[in-house]
Order: structure tokens, then sequence, then C-alpha cells
């Protein structure tokens, strides 16, 4: 039975893999079947990857990880315990590890592997699990090549269970059944997937097949559509264009002219396509030539798009000049009736005792433009005429509102003339005033002060004398002689208008007379302010002059050189306050930067100085502790362990000689990069000959030197029982470090380079 479950569990994978290609787009982090966290795979992580792979093509869930270290865990058994646990598709329903679950995990730091398996697989691996790592992984593992070991491990469980399959197919005589049932298997796969792929090229083939014929549908019914609108539209355009000029009639036939030319075009293609292979109703056309033809009929589609759009725009144009020719005689009428209440308006103002010669020039512009518009109408350019004639009818409402308002006008006039007088003789005052203040200026100064307002007073007196002429035209036009109150109002605009150019001319000269008080005030305390950051600047360079750049120095100088050109600005007989302020700014903001900059350099470098001295300690305590491990094992460690020590103690002799931080680092980083690898080659050394030392205690009437019993015999680090020492080779009992679950199964980690006997469902712990 365990035979037909295991050629069943092997079926069922195989039809998974082939429907279903792709589920492995949405595996979490656990279903990965390998996770190289210690990098130790490195290039060649997808030779283990298909490794696993085939594995897995025989019915095993495989997962293979590395890590730095199982950290908090008592032992590598334990943390696959907990990794499992963590782990949904590791287990079960049960919470037990899955049956058919193997998997593979190497420890860099404790220099460890492990193989755990499910219950499914005891009768295959249970015998071979110790000896697959500490034969087979563990000396590849040893010697650095991570990937080969992983590999051929895998590899070498894909052939145990291959040859129990084979065993097991000649002791059963039902088993020779099973090649029919995995060819049926296959067979049923195979045609599931080629009948799902059947169904969605046939549908995708009746969808591009479907919007084919919609679109051959939609241009045979717009074709014939257009073709009725377009005949329709061309009596129309000829009707309304026997009513206009050439020239007014050319943009509706120019209209109807490209709809019937994109018509003719799109129906002609259509015919085309329909009597040729291009039907998309042939059913022997592909996808492919479906995709063509519906690309030709949606060119048709676009140009019957055009020609509605050029029908309705020739149609809108009719709109217009129908309007135009049957609202033309109202629009006249509509305007002599104005120019009629126009006028009688304007006998009442003449009874009133009102001149309306304002209004009356209103009514007669009117008049003109609309014979205007008629002489345009009677020459068939009602387009022009229509347009002219608005013109004449908003020339008559004003006239007609400028007659309603000339009381008021009047009255608007007669208040603003006075007003105008009075403002013009307070801006003459405020001209003189300024005339004062810039003098002031002149005398108190720099030149360069106050050239922004050189000029003001002379065009401020000029707009003072032109608001005065203004001022005297608008009382003409305001008198009873004239009573032209619309252009008494016009004047008065224009004269309050220069008034307030004059105004604001002299509100500069006055506002720049506050500010230059204000900054003769303010210079002296810019000044002494850049004096007193420029002094704290030199104080802290001075003080860590070794750790900041010269530049900066410079920098500092220029600083100084603005605040002291600054300082002889305000010594001259007029001195340009705004100059010496910025200059004193400009030399602040300088200090201020060059301090910021200079204690950024020097906490630099303090910190760079730490870093030396740390990296100086830690690299001394790293070659300390190597060269008392080659003392304490001198016999056994080999000239290339040497070579690396005497390269770490130069590089930290050549630190301890220099200077420079950066320098002090990098040698010191070499110093400590080196002394890890002597103390790693001289491990090496000490484990291989420790391994020297068992084979020849195995071996009878040896007599072992004084020296290695007294140098190999005491353990590394004080190991004992299962974790035993790097490079160690010790046998390990069968059921050490099993870690089988509830359901069977086993397994267990190894040192690497161990070597061990192993039992059933056992494993155990030996030295890499």
């Amino acid at each position: 039975m365990r035979k037909i479950t295991f050629l069943l569990i092997s079926v069922v994978i195989l039809a998974s893999i082939a429907v279903f290609p792709a589920t492995g787009l949405g595996q979490s982090s656990d279903q990965l079947p390998v996770i190289d966290d210690a990098k130790i795979f490195q290039g060649r992580i997808g030779e283990v990857e298909a490794a696993a792979s085939k594995l897995a093509n025989q019915g095993a869930d495989v997962r293979v990880r590395t890590i730095l270290t199982y950290g908090a865990a008592a032992n590598l058994d334990q943390y696959e315990g907990q990794l499992e646990q963590r782990s949904p598709s590791w287990i079960d329903q049960d919470g037990i590890r899955k049956n058919n679950l193997i998997v593979l995990i190497g420890a860099l730091q404790e220099r460890q592997t492990g193989l755990y398996y499910g219950a499914y697989w005891e009768d295959i691996i249970g015998d071979n699990w110790l000896r697959i790592q500490t034969d087979i992984m563990n000396p590849l593992f040893n010697n650095g090549d991570y990937a080969g070991g992983t590999i051929k491990g895998l590899e070498e469980i894909s052939r145990l269970i291959q040859g129990y399959g084979q065993s097991q197919t000649g002791s059963q005589g039902e088993m020779g059944l099973w090649p029919i049932a995995l060819l049926v298997a296959i067979l049923l796969v195979i045609g599931a997937l080629l009948f799902l792929n059947y169904r969605k090229n046939r549908a995708r083939w009746l969808a591009v097949r479907q919007k084919a014929m919609l679109a051959k549908q939609g241009a045979a019914s717009g074709i014939n559509e257009l073709i009725e609108t377009v005949q329709m539209l061309e009596i129309k355009v000829n009707v309304t264009a026997g009513k206009l000029v050439p020239e007014e009639a050319a943009t509706l036939r120019g209209s109807l002219e490209k709809a019937k030319r994109l018509i003719d075009v799109s129906s002609q293609t259509y015919s085309e396509l329909a009597h040729s292979a291009g039907d998309p109703e042939n059913p022997k056309l592909g996808e492919a030539q479906l995709g063509v033809i519906d690309g030709e009929y949606q060119k048709i589609l676009g140009n019957l798009r055009q020609a509605r759009e050029s029908i309705q725009g020739a149609e809108e144009q009719i709109v217009i000049v129908r309007q135009a020719i049957d609202g033309f005689p109202g629009k006249v009428a509509e305007i002599n009736s104005g120019i009629e209440d126009a006028l009688l308006k304007q006998d009442e103002l003449k009874r009133a005792g009102y001149k309306s010669t304002y209004p009356a020039d209103l009514v007669a512009k009117g008049r003109n433009t609309l014979e205007q518009a008629k002489t345009l109408v009677a020459e068939k350019r009602f387009i022009e005429g229509t347009k002219i004639v608005s013109l004449a009818a908003e020339q008559i409402k004003q006239a007609i509102q400028a007659a309603n308002e000339l009381p008021l006008k009047k009255q608007q006039a007669e208040a603003a003339v006075p007003a105008l007088a009075s403002r013009i003789e307070q801006v003459k005052e405020m001209v003189n005033n300024s005339r004062d203040i810039f003098e002031r200026l002149i005398q108190g100064y720099a030149e360069t002060s106050w050239e922004s307002v050189r000029g003001n007073g002379t065009e401020a007196e000029n707009r003072v004398n032109w608001a005065l002429d203004v001022y005297d035209d608008a009382r003409s036009a305001n008198g009873v002689e004239q009573q032209e109150w619309h252009k008494a109002l016009e004047l008065l605009e224009k004269g309050n208008n220069w008034l307030a150019e004059a105004e604001s001319s002299m509100k500069s000269i006055s506002e720049l007379e506050v500010n230059l008080i204000a900054e003769r005030q303010v210079a002296p305390n810019e000044i002494n302010a850049a004096q007193t950051d420029v002094a704290t600047a030199w104080e802290y360079i001075n003080r860590y002059d070794e750790d900041i750049r010269e530049s900066l120095e410079d920098d500092l100088r220029s600083a100084e050189v603005k605040n002291d050109l600054a300082r002889e600005e305000l010594r001259k007989e007029k001195p340009d306050y705004f100059k010496a302020s910025k200059l004193a700014r400009e030399a602040n903001e300088a200090a201020d930067k060059i301090l910021i900059q200079a204690r950024d350099e020097h906490e630099t470098v303090e910190r760079l100085r730490a870093k030396a001295v740390s990296s100086r300690r830690e690299a001394r305590a790293k070659v300390s502790m190597a060269s008392e491990y080659f003392e304490d094992h001198a016999a056994v460690v080999r000239n290339e362990a040497r070579n690396y020590l005497n390269k770490a103690v130069e590089a930290l002799r050549q630190a301890d000689a220099t200077a420079d931080s950066s320098s002090q680092i990098s040698l010191t980083s070499q110093a400590e990069s080196a002394a890890d690898q002597a103390y790693s080659l001289a491990q090496r050394d000490v484990a291989n000959s420790w391994e020297g030392h068992q084979t020849t205690s195995d071996m009878p009437n040896m007599d072992l030197p004084d020296i290695i019993s007294t140098i190999l015999l005491p353990t590394i680090g004080g190991s004992s029982g299962h974790n035993a020492p790097w490079g160690s080779r010790r046998s390990s009992s069968p059921g050490f470090g099993n870690t089988a679950r509830r359901g069977g199964g086993g397994g267990g980690s190894t040192n690497w380079g161990s070597r061990g006997g192993g039992g059933r469902g056992g494993g155990g712990s030996t030295g890499w």
C-alpha cells in the first residue's frame, strides 16, 4: 500500500504541475523551496532550486534554508521545530510535520547542517539521513562549497526515492499497473489543458469576430444614413447659397463638399472590403486577420464621424443665415423705433433748457450705421449686414441712455469741477513740501541714496499743470453755452488721474526720507553685530585650526573686509546708509555660515578620531587573541595562518605610527581582517590535527607524542555531548537529535565535517 500511495502522490503532483504551472506566483515565504538568508549559495542558487525542484517532482515538499545562526534556540533541532510551527505549509491540519516534507537547514555561525523529514519518507531516509550529511554534504561544506554540498544532498535523497520506487515495482504484482495509471493521468491532464486552451482561444476569437462584425454593421448603417442626410443638406445649401454672395456661401459649400467626400471614400472602402476576403463573417479567418479587418472598418467609422461634424456645421450656418435674413427687417424696425424714442427724449430736454448735442451725435452715428447695414443686405451680404445692424442698435441704445442720464451728468459735473480745483491746491502744497524734503536728502545723504526719486518733483509739477488745463476745459464744457456735461466728466477724470500720479511721486520722496533716517540709526548696530560674529568665528577657527580647512579663513577675511567697507562708508561726509547696512548684513550672514561650517568640520574630525581610537582598540584585541591562540597551538599552526598574523601585526604597527585618522581606520580595518583570517586558518589547522589524532587513536600499538596530547585534547569552547568541536569526527547514536513530531518522521543536525553512524528515525551532531 505504501507503494501505491507513493505513486498516487507522484501522479497528483505531476498533474498539479501541468495544470497549474503558475501557482507559485502567490507563494508566501514559508512556501518557497529555497531561501538563502546566509547568502552562501551566491551565484549558484539557481542550481540549488533546480535540485529541489527535481526532488519535488518525486512527491516531496522540499524546503532548503540557510541561516547565519539559530540564535537563542538550544540547538539546530529546536530551531527547526520552532520554524516548523511558524510555517503553515510545513504542518498538516493536526499541527504536526507533513508526511511528505523534507527540510535541509545550514547554520553558518554554528557550522551545522540539519536534515528533517516527514513520516512518509521513514523507510527511505530513516537509515540514511546521518550518512547523507556526514559523508556527502559536510565534506563539501567544510571546503566552502555550500551550494555543491546542498545539491549533492538533495540528489542523494532523490536517488534513494527513485531506487525505493524501482525496488517496490518488482516486489508487488499490482505495481505493474502504475505506468498505465501514470500515462492515463498525464493524458487526462494534457487533454484538459488542450481543452482549456481551445476554449480560451475560441472565446478570444469570438470576441474579435464580434467586434469586427459590429464595426462592419455600424459602417453600413452609417453610410446609408449619411447618404440620405447629405442629399437633403445639398438642397438646403443650394437654396441658402442663392441668397448670399459667393464668398459668404463658400463656407456652406465647403462643409457640404467635405461631408460628401468623406462619405464617398467610406462607401468605396466598404465595398472593397465586402468583395474581398475581408468579410468578418467568414469562419475561416483567424484572430489576427479579424483584427486587421476590424481596424479597416474602424477607419470607415472615423471618416463617418468627421462627415457628421461637417454636416452639423453646415446645418448651423444655414440656421444663422436664415435667422439673419428673416430677422433683419425686424431689427431695422426696432432701431427706427429707438431713433424715434431718442429724438422725442431730445425734444423734451430742449424744452427743459438742456443742450442735447452728445445724445444727438450718438443718434446720428446709429442712423449712419443702419444705412450701411441696409446696403450690405441689399448686396446679399446678410451675415456681415447682421453684424453691422447689431452695432447700430447698440449706438441708438447708448443715445437713449445718454439722453436719460443728461440731468444726472449735469449734477455730477457741477460737483466734480470744484472738487478738482480743491485737489489741485492740495497737490500743489504736497509738491512744495516734497521739494524741501528733497533738498534735505541732497544735503545729508549720498547721491546713490536718493537717485531713485530724482525727477519726481518735475514730473509732479507737470501733472499739476495738466490738471489745471483740464480744469479750465471742464469749466468751459460745464458752462451754459456748451452744456457738454459728458465731456466735462471725461476731462475731470483725466485731471484726477494726473493728480494721483503726482501724489504717488511725492509720496515716494517722503517715504525715502523715513527709510534713510531708519537706516542711519540701524547701520552702526549692524556693523557692530557683524564685527562680533566675525570675532566669534575667528576665535573658533584659531582654537581648532588643524581641523578646519584654510579656505574658511579666506572666506572669513572677505567677510571682515565687507564690514570694514561698511564702517568706512559711515565715515563719509554724505554716507550711503543703505549700502553700509547691506555690507554689514552680508558680513554678518557670511560669518554665521562660516562658524557653522567650522563647527561641522571640527566635530567631524573629532568623530573620526574617536572612530580611529575604537578601531585601533578592536584591531589590537583581535591581533592579541590570534597571537595567544598561535602560542597555545604553535606546533600545529601552519605558515599560511602565520603570514596572515604577520600582515595584521604590520598593519597595526603602521596604524600606530600615523597621525591621520582616516589612514588609521583603514589600516586597523586591514589588521582586523587579517587577524580574523589568521585565527580562522589556525582553527582549521588545529581541527585537522585533532582529526589526525582520532585516526591514530583507533590504530593499535601506536604511541602519541606528548605535544599532541597537550595541544589537541582540550575541546574548543568547552563544548561536549551533542555540540562537538568544529572539525571533529564522532559517531552518533541512532536516536540522537531526532526531531520527529507526532505522526512519525525524523532527522537531525550535524556539525559540518563530522562522520557518524546512524539509525532508524535518529540523528546527531558532529563537527564540520
